[in-house]
């Protein structure tokens, strides 16, 4: 009885491989995704990263402007927290916060330093960042401002802040607020709205 229960088995077993083999299917190969962990920025608590056309890496973090070299963070300007980053050639752009109050400062990548501050908020916070032909725009929580040749212009806006981002394309403004994607043609401020055939929706929380 035992043997003929062990003999079952035994044939149950090969009958299974046999299935096995006949049905297996055939992977190919691909790439593994590898995440490498960088712990040894001055602050976890990471605003903003840019990583520009030459490789230079930067990011704005709760201890300053920091930049990537040879395998470690590097604390450019300390002392106060970095929110966002943008670069117009060789120029870098950050927004820093201190004793609240929002500062542009500016950085030649070349390796001088400028020491001005093209704009300054001392009462409203600046939220977003963009540059274009050395034209800085400054999403606010209420409003854009534009920042030419030491100007400021407060701009119109699309009637909704905060100004969550800011983006520019030639010369089409393109921002995104709580109430959605709104670029500016000649007309003025137009909501963009997608669609899927007849169906139209207004995105919000852009």
């Amino acid at each position: 009885m035992h043997r003929l229960l062990r003999l079952c088995l035994i044939a149950l077993i090969a009958l299974t491989q046999t299935t096995y083999a006949q049905n297996s299917i055939a992977i190919g190969e691909f790439n593994q995704e590898v995440h490498t962990p960088y712990t040894n920025l001055h602050s976890n608590d990471v605003n903003s990263i840019i990583v520009l056309p030459n490789g230079r890496i930067f990011a704005g973090t709760g201890e300053g402007l920091e930049e990537f070299r040879d395998g470690e963070w590097i604390l450019l300007h300390g002392g106060a927290k970095v929110s966002h980053l943008v670069n117009d050639g060789d120029i870098l752009y950050y927004v820093s916060q201190n004793h609240n109050q929002d500062t542009i400062s500016v950085i030649n990548l070349k390796g001088k330093s400028l020491s001005n501050a093209p704009y300054k908020s001392s009462t409203t916070k600046i939220t977003s960042l963009a540059v274009s032909d050395s034209i800085l725009w400054v999403g606010r929580t209420d409003g854009i401002i534009k920042v030419e040749q030491g100007k400021n212009t407060h701009l119109d806006s699309p009637g909704t802040t905060p100004i969550n981002d800011i983006s520019i394309h030639d010369s089409e403004i393109a921002v995104a607020t709580n109430d959605g994607l709104y670029i500016k043609n000649e007309s003025g401020w137009e909501q963009v709205l997608p669609s899927n055939g007849i169906q139209r929706w207004a995105p919000m929380n852009v």
